[in-house]
């Protein structure tokens, strides 16, 4: 009976002892974990590959902690750096280093769509790599990733991948957007437009798709960006209002004005009051930007009255003060201006602005001041001193422009047009005299 109690004490305590190793191994991992994720937001590449390595020591059956070494691998060769411990490896030697973590990620944990898009992204690294390599040689001279009209072997690893990682998350649009963005670097538009489609459709808001930061690109695919969506506003769980705002947007950015002040009278009608302010004060902006500055009046009008006391009613007063500085109501100009710096008293353009429509009145010395304010309240700011300076030269007073264009020169010392400047403004100066 006593040996049966010994035993069951060893065993209970070799199993107490098991299970505390385990939750030190996993706590330990995830510290170090953690960090070397912190490491390369920092890129800081060589201190994240060293945590992560020790982080898979504690736990090697923590899958997200293989991926992150081929991440890290990833970051290095999409921005041409060696990692300290790969040295002494060659491109592709680096490249099993990180596939052979992340393919031990999968297999820990294939279903995680995450792990197949790093595989993706790896591959997508490598290749930069290559091609940079590959330039430079043939060149000798400084390169930059070009689009083709073929898929290199690693587009095909990274197209499988991603497809894997659809398959695993089919609801998710960014993997739409890479396979969008691989086929466009590579010339083959309409797969990319078949994609594009399928990643405006799942998530019609334009700030999800970093892709939609590329001018040409949408240029390119307006239509089909457009298609997908029109697509997205009849999903019950994205709704219209999210699709007008998206298409509102996009017609912006491709300057089809006419059309987008269309989208921004739909989006009002849609969205009810709330959005009365922002589709206004977007509207009327457009109108500006057609050059129909009478025209764009009675929306910013109603965008300062819906929109009184919020960062959209500040907006309005600018705009409302560039329309009628347009109409030569230089006064009318000036109260919107003042109103204007009176709520956003941080907006350098505003400072410039009333300072123009001072000198159309002939208040020269008043737009001075104003401009003697500016550089006072921006003092790192360049576009303040050049303005100031000008007016000052424009009113025979290049020799007390001197000290603005010294304190000019402090902000970048090696730029020689500043030079030139002050030589320019010793010489009007001294004529002056």
């Amino acid at each position: 009976m006593i040996r049966r109690v010994r035993i069951f004490h060893v065993v209970l305590a070799a199993a107490l002892l098991a299970n505390t190793w385990a939750g030190v191994s996993r706590i330990r991992s995830f510290v170090l974990r953690f960090d070397g994720e912190e490491a390369i937001a920092r890129g800081e590449l060589d201190q994240a590959y060293e945590r992560l390595l020790r982080a898979r020591w504690w736990q090697p059956g923590d899958s997200p902690g293989h991926v992150l070494i081929g991440k890290v691998v990833q970051h290095a060769k999409s921005n041409g750096l060696t990692l300290a411990s790969l040295g002494g490896l060659d491109q592709q030697q680096t490249l099993g280093v990180g596939a052979g973590a992340v393919a031990r990620g999968i297999v820990l944990n294939p279903a995680d769509a995450w792990t197949w898009l790093n595989l993706a992204t790896l591959y997508q690294g490598h290749r930069t790599a290559r091609v940079r390599v590959e330039i430079l040689r043939r060149l000798g001279a400084p390169a930059t990733e070009t689009r083709t009209s073929a898929l290199d072997p690693e587009d095909v690893v990274s197209l499988a991948a991603i497809h894997k990682a659809i398959e695993a998350e089919p609801d998710f649009y960014f993997h739409h957007d890479f396979l969008a963005k691989l086929y466009w670097d590579r010339g083959m538009k309409q797969e990319a437009a078949e994609a594009i489609t399928s990643a405006m459709a799942l998530m019609p808001r334009l700030p999800e798709h970093p892709i939609l930061a590329l001018e040409p690109f949408i240029r390119e695919m307006a239509e089909p960006i457009l298609s997908g969506i029109r697509m997205g506003g009849r999903n019950p769980y994205l709704g219209p209002v999210m699709a007008a705002r998206a298409r509102a947007g996009i017609l912006e950015k491709l300057n089809r004005h006419a059309d987008a002040v269309e989208a921004y009278a739909e989006l009002r009608e849609l969205g009810g009051e709330q959005l009365w302010p922002e589709c206004d004060l977007s509207i009327g902006k457009l109108e500006q930007l057609q050059g129909r500055w009478n025209e764009s009046i009675p929306s910013l009008e109603q965008a300062l009255s819906n929109g009184e006391g919020t960062p959209v009613g500040a907006a309005a007063l600018y705009y409302l003060g560039l329309a009628q500085e347009r109409l030569q109501q230089h006064a009318s100009a000036e109260d919107y201006f003042r109103r204007y710096l009176a709520r956003t008293p941080g907006a350098l353009h505003g400072y410039l602005r009333l300072a123009d429509t001072l000198e159309a009145q002939g208040r020269s010395a008043m737009a001075e001041e104003v401009l003697l304010g500016a550089v006072r309240k921006f003092p790192e700011d360049r576009q303040a001193y050049d303005k100031l300076i000008a007016h000052m030269r424009v009113h025979g007073r290049s020799r007390q422009a001197i000290p603005y264009a010294e304190a000019l020169k402090k902000l970048d010392p090696d730029q020689q047009a500043v030079d030139r400047l002050l030589d320019l403004l010793r010489k009007e100066g001294a004529r002056q005299l």
